[in-house]
Parts: C-alpha cells; sequence; structure tokens
C-alpha cells in the first residue's frame, strides 16, 4: 500500500445548504492559498472502580473536529471564511462589471447571525478525512509590507476517515493580495473613512475569535454536535505606527475616548475586468475599419460584423494571438462589441486604436472606451484607540496601538442597522 505523504495532500471545501449535510456535489473548491487542518478533537468520561488505582473505562462523550488554517491572504479565497465567521455576503455587481463581483460582510450590531458552514475534506488519492457542519469561528489577519498573512479556527463534527476527496474540483484561482497593494487610513468621521493615509503604518493586524460555540442536546440520535450557537466575540486591532507628530490626533482621540474609523485598503494590479466597448456612431451604411494593437493592425472589418468577425481579427494579431482576445455584443454598427483581453493580455490596459473608413450616415465614427476593475479587498473597523509600548521597527522608533473595537449604529454604509466591521472584496466569483 502507497505511504500516506504530507506533500500531495489538498484541502477542498463543500458549501453547505443545508447545515451538517453533505453538498450533492460533494466539495468542489479546491483552495490553492489557504492551508487548513481538520484535527479531532475528542471528549471522553473515566470511570474508576471503587478501590481501584487505575480507571476502569473510558468511553466517548462529546466528539467533534478541530479546524485551523493559515496561509496568504488571497483576494479570492478569503470569501470562504469571511461567509463562515460574519454569514454570507451581499452579492452585487460592480459599475461596469461584467466579471468583477462585490462581496460585502457587514456583521449587525444585534440579532443572529447564519453563518455559512461546509464540508472540508482534506487529503490525496491514497487517504483523505472530511468533517461536515465546518464553522469558522475566528479571522486574524497580519499585514505588513513584508507579508499579508491570514489565519482561520472553527471546529466541525466529528471526523470521517477514509473518504475520497470529490473528484474534478474547481481550483479556486491564486490571487494573492501582495505587501505592494495596501495602504492604511484612519479618520475620525465615518463620513471620511479611507481619506485620511497613515504614511508610516509598518504593520496593521486583525483579530476576530470566538464568533460561534457548538450545542449538545441529549439526543442519542446525535453523534455530534447538534446545533450551533452565536457568541461574543473578541476583537483585537492594532497599529504599527512611527512614533512622531502625526500621532497628536490618535493621542487626544484616546484621551477623550473618541471613535476613529480604520479602512485596510488593498488594490491589486491584476484586474477582475479588462475590456473595450467599441461603438459605432452615425449609422453608416456601408464601409469598414481597423483596429490597431503594439504597432500592428487588422484586416479591414466590415461596419456591420459580428463579435466573431471582430474577434477573429483581433486574434490574428501576432501581439494578440487566440486564447487572448474575446468579444460579445453586437452585431455593428446598432450594438456595441465589448473587446475583452483575456489569458496571457487579462492585466494589459493598451488601449486599442481605430481608423475607420465608412460610408453614408451622418458623419459615422467609432469609438473605444475602456473599462477595468482591480481585484481589492478593503476592511473598515470602527474602533476607540489605545496607546501601547514604544518600539524599534527596523531602525524606525514606533509606537503599538491597540484599538477596541466598538459599534456604531449610525454607520450604516452598506447596511442600514449600524455595525462594528465591514469587508468588501471585489474579485470574478459570483458565488461562492
Amino acid at each position: 500500500m502507497p505511504e500516506t505523504m504530507t506533500l500531495p495532500q489538498v484541502v477542498q471545501l463543500g458549501v453547505e445548504s443545508v447545515v451538517g449535510t453533505s453538498p450533492s456535489g460533494g466539495a468542489q473548491k479546491l483552495l490553492t492559498g489557504l492551508n487548513l487542518s481538520i484535527d479531532p478533537d475528542y471528549g471522553h468520561t473515566e470511570y474508576a472502580a471503587s478501590g481501584h488505582r487505575f480507571d476502569a473505562l473510558s468511553v466517548p462523550s462529546q466528539e467533534k473536529s478541530k479546524i485551523k488554517g493559515d496561509g496568504p491572504l488571497t483576494y479570492t479565497e478569503v470569501i470562504y471564511p469571511k461567509s463562515g465567521v460574519f454569514g454570507p455576503a451581499t452579492i452585487s455587481t460592480p459599475a461596469g462589471g461584467r466579471n468583477a463581483r462585490k462581496h460585502l460582510y457587514a456583521p449587525t450590531l444585534t440579532g443572529v447571525i447564519n453563518p455559512q458552514t461546509y464540508q472540508v475534506q482534506k487529503g490525496d488519492a491514497v487517504q483523505a478525512r472530511q468533517v461536515n457542519y465546518g464553522t469558522f469561528t475566528d479571522y486574524g489577519l497580519a499585514a505588513s509590507r513584508k507579508e499579508t498573512k491570514i489565519s482561520v479556527g472553527g471546529f466541525g463534527q466529528q471526523i470521517q476517515d477514509g473518504v475520497a476527496l470529490t473528484a474534478s474540483p474547481t481550483a479556486i484561482g491564486l490571487v494573492p493580495v501582495e505587501p505592494l497593494d495596501w495602504n492604511i487610513y484612519l479618520d475620525y468621521l465615518a463620513g471620511n473613512i479611507g481619506q485620511s493615509k497613515l504614511t508610516r503604518c509598518f504593520a496593521a493586524n486583525f483579530g476576530y475569535t470566538g464568533a460561534y460555540g457548538d450545542a449538545w442536546p441529549m439526543d442519542r440520535s446525535q453523534a455530534s454536535f447538534a446545533t450551533i450557537a452565536n457568541l461574543k466575540p473578541s476583537l483585537a486591532v492594532s497599529l504599527m505606527l512611527a512614533a512622531d507628530s502625526t500621532l497628536a490626533n490618535i493621542w487626544a482621540a484616546a484621551r477623550a475616548a473618541g471613535k476613529v474609523y480604520i479602512r485596510y485598503e488593498a488594490i491589486s494590479k491584476l484586474l477582475a475586468d479588462n475590456y473595450q466597448t467599441l461603438s459605432i456612431s452615425g449609422t453608416p451604411t456601408g464601409g469598414t475599419f481597423t483596429l490597431s494593437y503594439k504597432g500592428q493592425t487588422t484586416a479591414a472589418i466590415a461596419y456591420n460584423a459580428a463579435a466573431a468577425a471582430v474577434q477573429s481579427a483581433l486574434a490574428a494579431l501576432s501581439t494578440i494571438g487566440t486564447g487572448n482576445v474575446s468579444c460579445s455584443g453586437g452585431a455593428l454598427p446598432g450594438t456595441p462589441v465589448v473587446i475583452a483581453f483575456t489569458g496571457t493580455l487579462a492585466n494589459d490596459t493598451t488601449l486599442l486604436t481605430h481608423t475607420d473608413s465608412f460610408t453614408g450616415g451622418t458623419s459615422p465614427a467609432a469609438s473605444l472606451v475602456q473599462t477595468t476593475i482591480p481585484y481589492s479587498y478593503t476592511h473598515d473597523v470602527c474602533a476607540t484607540p489605545a496607546p501601547d509600548a514604544y518600539q524599534d521597527t527596523e531602525g524606525i522608533w514606533c509606537q503599538m496601538w491597540n484599538f477596541m473595537v466598538v459599534e456604531d449604529p449610525n454607520w450604516v454604509a452598506g447596511n442600514a442597522s449600524g455595525t462594528s466591521v465591514m469587508t468588501a472584496v471585489v474579485n470574478n466569483l459570483p458565488s461562492l
């Protein structure tokens, strides 16, 4: 029998539509960045016979599993632990978006949060195990110019060993939040959040732990916990700031027990959407046009071309090539054609140019409008500041500031009932 080795172990998730019940398609999502471990959390009770030195029996009582993990913060996979800790996102399409989706998390100040639960599998073709009712209770973020990492924790029902991994899972694209993507902001009014950049912030941390607990009714039909309950989470926010004159206002807010609004903002160089809209005005009745890209020009394209014809003309250019452009919409001139760069050109923002040779109509002309939407991660917190220790940070004299997260019933952006924490993630995933 082959050995079970560490290297080929993978993690797959399945989104449970009924908590504790395996999804119909199994664990269909293959994680590529976040590494989760599934370990037993085996409760047992010992019984000793009267007068005996050693226990006579050890019987199981509360058997569940521990889920822990860490890895790079990515614009794609972060929606899985976020939907577990904060509950499923409100998903919308950003203005101009085609592939891009915005996932908004804004936990309410009161009431029950129903978290997204998962089937979690880990293993390889030799040996694999899984749990159901996988529940994320903890989410941690540690960001600096050196790296950005997340840590997660939670629990699930008892481990099922010797299972087969769900076949042909969909790999989640590895789109990490790079150290160069970050800006950190601190403002004193909710309406100004994201305006005042901290130019000497060297590290930013966030922790949200203990969101849920497991409940064990005396029901022998339940092999593991039967349900979960909302708990009061513990929150921790810290910023490492240069100890200079810019801290004066934060000191004043701390001494007045005033609220501040912190934004962790990462904007990627990678694009969730990258397309150009080709339109023709003036209702021409004949003629052609050409498109040029990086010094090469297409063959003549008919004024009333379908999207497929435009795509073929562009793909024929050696500077583009097959598989690097996709066209939709049309046909011209009545309906615009959307030209999206894909493949190796997915993040190329070179604007196409055009040359027109139209006939008929009234001053007919082509135009190209570019739309780009980057991957992004925004994490907002309402808090009160408290100064902590001074220390050296790579030769810069800094001060650690801790922040106690507090609620703001009037902070209603995206959430009519107020909140303390909001996260918005823009990626290319339309759902979990």
